[in-house]
């Protein structure tokens, strides 16, 4: 439709082929590597650097990251060595987590990192200190994502729009999973460009 486009690659194969300053806003969600999943991978210090440099040559503006309680500082790091500004953390409250039985770390709480490169903070975006939102098995029914640790499209929708300033924008996701990402840009009248290793669950 000309406003999206999914693609199967390594993420970091693909970050280094695109041009600078490609996207508005990159909105992701790396592995964490806390569970069993094959796909759960952890990302290494080096990982968070090499990314962290591409994502900062890769946006016009500013970036959105999903990432484990115990990475926040080397993700913030990277990013200041990367030339981003404003670099904030936050937390990401989940208001139902029957969705997954397991007790993992990520049941009740996410945290996240963002970082722009708009050089007068008079400027900047604003970034709020949390957000909440439900995870429900029927908000996942209703939702239809197939993957097992997506992230609810009101959520992405929210942050969407609050460091989007006009339409339409061009939003990435080099790590898309089930895609909410996508639905929730084009729900918000921008252009996405997806990438997942694993295509199978988009």
């Amino acid at each position: 439709d000309g406003l999206s486009e999914v693609l199967n690659l390594d993420a970091f194969k693909l970050c280094t082929q695109l041009p600078d300053e490609s996207f508005d806003l990159i909105l992701t969600d790396p592995p964490y590597g806390i569970t069993d999943e094959t796909f759960d991978v952890r990302l290494s210090t080096q990982d968070i650097n090499v990314l962290a440099r591409e994502f900062a040559r890769l946006t016009r503006s500013c970036v959105f990251i999903f990432i484990p309680l115990d990475q926040i500082v080397v993700w913030k790091s990277a990013l200041r060595c990367a030339g981003m500004s404003h670099i904030r953390s936050g937390v990401w409250v989940k208001t139902s987590n029957q969705y997954n039985p397991q007790p993992y770390p990520t049941n009740s709480l996410e945290y996240w990192v963002y970082a722009d490169k708009l050089t007068n903070p008079k400027y900047s975006r604003m970034v709020l200190p949390s957000y909440a939102s439900s995870t429900s098995p029927r908000m996942r029914d209703y939702e239809g994502i197939r993957h097992p640790h997506f992230k609810p499209i009101s959520l992405l929708r929210t942050i969407i729009w609050n460091h989007t300033l006009k339409k339409p924008q061009y939003v990435f996701d080099p790590f898309c999973g089930g895609g909410s990402v996508g639905v929730a840009a084009l729900l918000e009248g921008h252009r996405v460009l997806l990438n997942d290793s694993r295509l199978e669950f988009v």
